[in-house]
């Protein structure tokens, strides 16, 4: 077995656009009466008294964006009860709904605004950290995004960046949160947050280093969900390599060069892989796509490993990139006789979280079946259902 984890290098991939918030019991209880609402009328428009503006940007063409923090909680305003054993609706699904949109324009979903849920504190410490956005309504074409981002320091601006440092929009920060819109220039394939950067700018006009941005968390209570899904184990350990405190180095070394993008890929062993078919090409869809950036941030750590055979190994890693973190990843190492190799299929799979598809197909690591431990996860699943949400889309969407 391994010892302490022992971070390797950067790696070849990136977070998902957007982490899943924790899961939750919403079930409609009593919301404000939309029926009197005439023709042309805001469905937001009940769920906005004693709202605070808390944002305004003026927008091209003589509109505001504006975002609104209501003075009650997201489920008292929304009218939700909590079913779920542990927790309460107050207390997991936000202390406020913060509503971001343009007034007096309405979009398709019957309002000119979306609703999100607002917590005092965000469990994000990252510096710049998406808490709502929303497609501008009645636009032509591939509408603006407009992405409200919570700040984590008092600071004057914000400015969105690409990853070739163009400057693509700027915007004041008032109460710690500014607007950003994100624009697609005609006939052009549509430009996300998920692929862009930001630079915030402090009182004295010197800007930080570009962060990405990722999406932001309140603070939920540990009450709030079914807590850890049981861990999964790695396979019994089998017949050892003759030197496996030498095998596990070599497995370490071999993972960490394959992923270190400061090697070229002709520097490096061409043996590294038991398979290398259509990696490089997988390699280079990540190093052109709209993960590309955060892919630089990423780093492996092998967390576990055991030798199932003096030729196999297995071994469970963790990949953290700026935006987010993928645990409890298994992956394979195969010794040929000569040396140790990873498994194409882990690479592959690595690769495919940041749009990287290598061809053919590759399968994701599998680990052999273990009874017990699916007997504890259906458990855990079957608690974990009662936390889901059981609203279909919330009120005041785009969805």
């Amino acid at each position: 077995m391994s010892g302490s984890p022992e971070p390797t290098t950067t790696a070849l991939l990136t977070s998902s656009p957007a982490d899943p918030a924790a899961p939750s019991t919403m079930l409609p209880a009593t919301v404000p009466d939309t029926s009197g609402l005439g023709d042309g009328a805001d469905q937001a428009e009940p769920y906005l008294a004693g709202a605070t503006d808390i944002y305004r940007r003026s927008l091209p063409g003589g509109n505001d964006f504006v975002a609104r923090l209501s003075g009650r909680s997201y489920a008292d305003l929304f009218g939700f009860t909590w079913t779920a054993p542990t927790g309460t609706a107050d207390r997991c699904l936000g202390d406020h709904a913060v509503f971001i949109g343009v007034p007096g324009v309405i979009g398709d979903w019957g309002s000119a605004w979306v609703a999100e849920p607002w917590f005092e504190e965000p469990t994000s410490t990252h510096p710049a950290a998406v808490q709502a956005a929303m497609m501008a309504a009645q636009q032509a074409g591939v509408p603006d995004e407009y992405v409200l981002v919570r700040v984590a320091t008092d600071a004057a601006e914000l400015s969105l960046v690409g990853h070739d440092g163009t400057e693509l929009d700027r915007a004041p920060i008032t109460n710690r949160v500014a607007m950003l819109r994100v624009t697609t220039p005609p006939g052009s394939q549509p430009v996300l947050w998920t692929e862009l950067e930001v630079v915030i700018v402090g009182a004295d006009g010197q800007g930080s280093p570009p962060v990405p941005l990722t999406w932001s968390h309140g603070l939920v209570p540990p009450d709030c969900d079914p807590g850890e899904e049981p861990r999964r184990t790695l396979p019994p350990a089998g017949a050892q390599p003759a030197d496996p405190a030498g095998a596990e180095a070599a497995i370490r070394a071999r993972l960490a060069l394959l992923v270190d993008q400061l090697t070229p890929a002709g520097e490096k062993p061409a043996d590294l892989l038991d398979d290398n078919t259509g990696v490089q090409a997988a390699v280079d869809q990540v190093n052109t796509g709209p993960y590309r950036g955060t892919a630089t941030t990423a780093a492996y750590t092998i967390d576990e490993l055991v030798f199932t055979a003096p030729d196999e190994a297995w071994f469970r890693y963790t990949i953290t990139t700026d935006a987010s973190v993928f645990a409890d990843r298994f992956g394979k190492a195969v010794f040929n006789g000569e040396v140790w190799q990873i498994t194409r299929d882990t690479i592959c799979q690595d690769l495919a979280l940041a749009e990287g598809i290598c061809d053919p197909p590759a399968q994701p690591v599998v680990l052999p079946s273990d009874p017990e431990w699916e007997a504890a996860w259906r458990e855990w699943w079957d608690r974990a259902m009662q936390y889901m949400p059981m609203d279909g889309c919330p009120p005041v969407s785009q969805c």
